[in-house]
């Protein structure tokens, strides 16, 4: 229900963000990268790679989900989030 253009302007600024590696490794959080072995628009190897950059994190990949895991997976994601929350 956007407006014309909002969701365009949205993928695209996603798409053209750039982190520095160095600001990148300064993140001292614990921090759980949740990812689908499916999703085709933030690959796994590139989860992959931000976890080895990240000094305090760890990977957990969804079986046969893409990148809407709320949608595909909701019950296994809300089980993971509160599993990996740090309170």
């Amino acid at each position: 229900n956007a407006k014309k253009g909002i969701l365009f302007k949205d993928l695209n600024a996603c798409n053209n963000y750039k982190l520095k590696e160095v600001d990148i490794k300064s993140i001292s959080q614990t921090i759980t990268i949740i990812t689908g072995d499916k999703d085709i628009m933030t690959p796994y190897k590139s989860a992959e790679n931000l976890n080895q950059l990240l000094s305090n994190s760890k990977l957990i990949k969804l079986k046969d989900t893409g990148h809407f895991a709320p949608l595909e997976k909701p019950v296994e994601l809300n089980r993971l989030i509160e599993k990996n929350l740090d309170y």
